[in-house]
This record gives structure tokens, sequence and C-alpha cells, in this order.
């Protein structure tokens, strides 16, 4: 069962359910047309996963790290939803 933060990221972002992806893709970039599905700011990005609170990269290259999209799912589904309203 999808919560709203999951039916939000299928409506409104071609995120992919698994395989791997960049931190634009997680954080966001309108330059390269990414909607963040996670918004918060590169530094606060790299803090929590330096933290333990997001979760742990792998490095495919020396200068290309990538997060399975499968623990960002499991993260966003974690995370308890609050309305605005």
């Amino acid at each position: 069962m999808l919560n709203q933060s999951n039916q939000a990221i299928d409506e409104s972002n071609n995120f992919p359910s698994s395989g791997f992806v960049r931190i634009d893709q997680i954080i966001g970039n309108p330059d390269k047309g990414f909607v963040p599905v996670i918004p918060v700011k590169k530094a606060t990005w790299w803090k929590g996963v330096k933290e333990g609170v997001f979760p742990k990269p792998l490095k495919i290259l020396p200068q290309v790290t990538v997060w399975r999209a499968e623990d960002i799912l499991a993260y966003i589904a974690s995370v308890p939803y609050q309305s605005r309203d």
C-alpha cells in the first residue's frame, strides 16, 4: 500500500522503483528536470548520510556515487506523513 508521499512520487516524478539513482534524482535539480523526492539541500543530504539519517550510498566509480532506488523509497515510506494543512 502506498502512503501519500509515495503516491506523490508516482504521480509527479519518473523516480524508478529499482536500480540506481544519483543525488540529483533524489534531492532534485530543476536544470536537469528532476523533481525532488526528498526536498533538502545538498549539504543537508550529505550531513544526513554521514549521520545515518539517509540511506548509505554506493561508489561505483571514484567520482560516481549512487543510491539504490529501493533504499530511497523505503526511507520515504518510513517517514511519517504530516499534512501542512
